[in-house]
């Protein structure tokens, strides 16, 4: 059974979703042929205009908030280390990473002081 890897999705950053978007709207050009020309998908560019049209350019910014991992980097190396001890030199990937995950989650939901 053949199982395809999880690719990591792209985040565009403000200014090229705008131009992007300035690209169909300013200079006419098709949606499927930028979409194509950019390595976008067009049901991406898509939901780019369509937003862009309700409520403007502003709602193009991504709201998408990026961890502070720097303020926690030392406590999250340790669980690294304690994990490897625990698990030893195992293929116990799926595992280990889920119980980092969830201590991760612990860590960042105590700063923020979210339950």
């Amino acid at each position: 059974m053949y199982i395809r890897k999880k690719t990591k999705k792209r985040q565009l950053t403000y200014e090229q979703k705008l131009f992007t978007v300035n690209e169909v709207r300013l200079n006419k050009r098709n949606r499927q042929d930028v979409s194509e020309e950019l390595g976008i998908q067009i049901n991406s560019l898509t939901g780019w205009l369509k937003l862009y049209r309700e409520h403007g350019e502003d709602t193009l910014h991504s709201h998408y908030e990026k961890l502070d991992l720097i303020e926690h980097t030392e406590e999250l190396n340790r669980l690294r280390v304690d994990l490897r001890q625990f698990f030893g030199h195992t293929k116990i990937k799926f595992f280990s990473s889920l119980v980092f995950y969830a201590a991760a989650r612990h860590i960042f939901s105590n700063a923020s002081g979210v339950k």
